[in-house]
Order: C-alpha cells, then structure tokens, then sequence
C-alpha cells in the first residue's frame, strides 16, 4: 500500500465540447493537464489566506503539496460519452504491482 499513498488521485468529469464524439477525447487530456496546476494553486491560496504566507513564497500547504509523499497527481478524468484520460488506467495496475 506504501506506493498507493504517495499519489493524490482526483476523479472529476468533463462535459462534451463541440459536435462529437471526435472532440471529446481532447478535451478530457486537456481537463486532465490542468488538475496538477489547480492544486498547486489552491494549496498557494490556503498558504495565503490561512497561514499569512506571502505571495510568491511557498507555505507549509504547498510545501506539503511538492513533498514526496504526493509527488504524482494521478487527474481520472471521464467525459460525457464514457470516454476517460489516460491516468484512469494506471491507478488499476498499481494493485496488482504490489502483490506481484
């Protein structure tokens, strides 16, 4: 289990943009890239409003954050027409890693 607690996995869907199935897939990766950010993000804002941390500085939440203990974002991110990110299936093979 030591390797599953390192990583902080998000799930979260994603609506279809556009007309078909054809743009769906794109806009899940695209989702997907920009989970890793928003964390950081949020995680700087809490250091401000929270711990007086000033701006450009990194805070106890942040420094948290960029520790080896959740060093991997794994973003699952599933679209409007089932279709999900390539994170989703790494996750399903660390189990089997661990008993193997």
């Amino acid at each position: 289990m030591r390797a599953l607690e390192r990583d902080l996995v998000r799930a979260q869907t994603v609506e279809a943009a556009g007309g078909g199935a054809g743009q769906v897939v794109p806009v899940v990766e695209k989702r997907a890239e920009k989970v890793a950010a928003e964390y950081v993000r949020k995680a700087q804002h809490t250091d401000q409003a929270y711990c007086g941390t000033a701006p450009g500085t990194v805070g106890p939440v942040e420094a948290r954050l960029r520790t080896g203990t959740f060093d991997k974002t794994a973003p699952l991110v599933f679209g409007a027409f089932g279709e999900a990110s390539s994170a989703v299936e790494q996750p399903l093979s660390k189990p089997f890693e661990l008993v193997g």
